[in-house]
């Protein structure tokens, strides 16, 4: 289900705006249910092209446009009671979930609670969450900005009584920027970032930049560019560090230098004429630049050392990088402001759950692959991961997994590195570590066809050549024939074998 509102969402954006969205910002869009089309191509005008494709960040709640959020406030409004939308703007504006400081910070008791209130969020072992995305976005976007200072304040006593220091700060600072310095946020922002709740830690950062005294940036610049680069937004990350330098700042004190090349080895891809596992493995190493806790870097370093093996151990790396995915914690949710230490930041996360897909497809299990695709494009940033090998990989699962929408392939098609690994080096498999090519020749082969096809001359040139591994160029080099004639010859070669791609035909001439 979420994947065809995500698909929808892409469809519709692409129809009536000519602009791709993101798999995990359309997921993001068609969770703010009882929206009609009209309204969420509203939505979707509000945010830039950056946003949609997400590339730069989409706060939480998502903004809607003032004029949509008002004419939407008043459906709530004839349901809840003046005094009910006071309190449900601090349930929608506080960075904590614990029912005794929402309580503190209405000025109510346990047994004052009514049921429109509790309607609107679910309450599950003292904390509290909305129930509806929408009704948030709603409140926020539609709140006066007298109230909503008056609610920061409020929310941020509560914290303190609980002794929620840190983050009493950052609605201190949002009730009242004056009387919290902007040195004061950064601590915060690095503890969110470590925690990997990176948008939050974006949010924050920023607000730091903005407010920091000339002169004494640098910091607030790569906490910042680090959290943008942790949450997949390559183009806030690159604009930050740029805009430093021009600002008079060198980019050549290492931390900088190190966090811009990393961005842009996501952003343009890895400008290099390496084997595919090379270029991986480049990108395995910018993960570094977001290993900002102990255990991010295990993960990175044992991502790192499962590209370089798998050419010298290739039946080892499913079985290595299957349990690193289980052990390692999954980022927080974009609505989160979680500060335990532990849980992934998104970039990291989806280079581990691509490249899961990648061994799931190198070992021909197409379906599974499909899934695991799927559910990481709905909620991490996999638009640049692999070097771009993100694109290939969902065009390869579109053509032969029913399940995998041809959307999300286009999608990709739209979103990726200005660089990246072509669909014809992905295909060839054999010049991929863990899959070898198959032995034997095409009149072995041509036993595997149904007794009803027979393959022309030319088709079992082309065959021999899949089966030893040669891509589509390579082939058409070969044969002194262009791509798209390689192409059709596949198509015929697909359809004799009674398969759906350059996959799902190695995978048989392999048994």
């Amino acid at each position: 289900m979420k994947q065809q509102e995500a698909a929808r969402v892409i469809a519709l954006v692409k129809k009536n705006l000519a602009l791709p969205v993101a798999p995990h910002v359309a997921s993001r869009l068609a969770g703010l249910k009882l929206l009609n089309d009209h309204e969420v191509l509203e939505v979707a005008r509000s945010l830039s092209a950056n946003q949609l494709a997400g590339l730069s960040v989409l706060p939480a709640p998502i903004p809607i446009p003032r004029e949509l959020a008002r004419r939407l406030r008043q459906r709530i409004e004839k349901i809840l009671s003046p005094a009910s939308m006071r309190r449900l703007l601090l349930v929608a504006l506080s960075t904590s979930n614990r029912l005794d400081i929402l309580y503190r910070a209405m000025g109510i008791g346990l047994e004052d609670t009514t049921p429109e209130i509790v309607r609107e969020f679910q309450i599950d072992d003292g904390r509290f969450q909305f129930d509806q995305p929408l009704t948030r976005s709603i409140l926020v976007s539609s709140a006066e900005p007298a109230d909503i200072q008056e609610a920061h304040h409020s929310i941020a006593g509560a914290m303190l009584h609980y002794g929620e220091s840190s983050l009493s700060i950052w609605h201190q600072y949002l009730s009242d920027p004056s009387r919290v310095p902007a040195t004061s946020l950064i601590p915060l922002a690095n503890e969110l970032l470590i925690a990997g709740s990176a948008t939050s830690a974006y949010e924050v950062a920023s607000a730091a930049l903005s407010s920091h005294p000339d002169g004494h940036r640098g910091e607030a610049v790569v906490t910042a560019a680090r959290a943008a680069l942790a949450c997949g937004c390559f183009s806030d990350a690159e604009s930050l560090l740029i805009s430093h330098a021009d600002e008079g700042a060198s980019l050549s004190a290492p931390q900088l230098t190190d966090l811009f090349t990393a961005t842009r080895t996501f952003q343009v891809g890895v400008v290099s004429e390496e084997p595919p596992v090379q270029r991986l493995h480049a990108q395995a190493i910018a993960l570094r630049q977001v290993a900002v806790t102990p255990s991010h870097t295990r993960v990175v370093q044992a991502l790192i050392e499962i590209t370089q093996s798998w050419t010298s151990a290739p039946e080892e790396v499913y079985e290595r990088h299957t349990n690193l995915l289980l052990s390692a914690i999954p980022s927080p949710s974009q609505e989160s402001w979680h500060l335990s230490r532990g849980p992934l930041t998104p970039l990291i996360e989806a280079y581990l759950q691509g490249q899961q897909v990648g061994l799931l497809m190198m070992r021909h299990k197409l379906h599974d692959a499909s899934v695991a695709f799927l559910n990481a494009l709905l909620s991490l940033p996999m638009t640049h991961i692999g070097a771009g090998i993100s694109a290939s990989a969902a065009r390869t699962l579109a053509e032969s997994s029913r399940i995998f929408s041809p959307v999300f392939a286009d999608v990709l098609d739209a979103i990726r590195p200005t660089h990246r690994i072509t669909t014809e080096a992905w295909e060839s498999h054999a010049h991929l570590p863990g899959v070898e090519a198959p032995a034997g020749s095409s009149d072995q082969f041509r036993s595997l066809l149904p007794v009803n096809q027979t393959l022309t001359r030319r088709e079992d040139e082309v065959l021999d050549l899949v089966a030893e591994g040669y891509s589509n160029r390579e082939i058409g080099t070969r044969l002194g024939i262009s791509g798209r004639t390689v192409e059709m010859h596949l198509s015929n070669i697909y359809r004799k074998f009674n398969v759906g791609s350059r996959v799902e035909l190695v995978s048989l001439l392999l048994r």
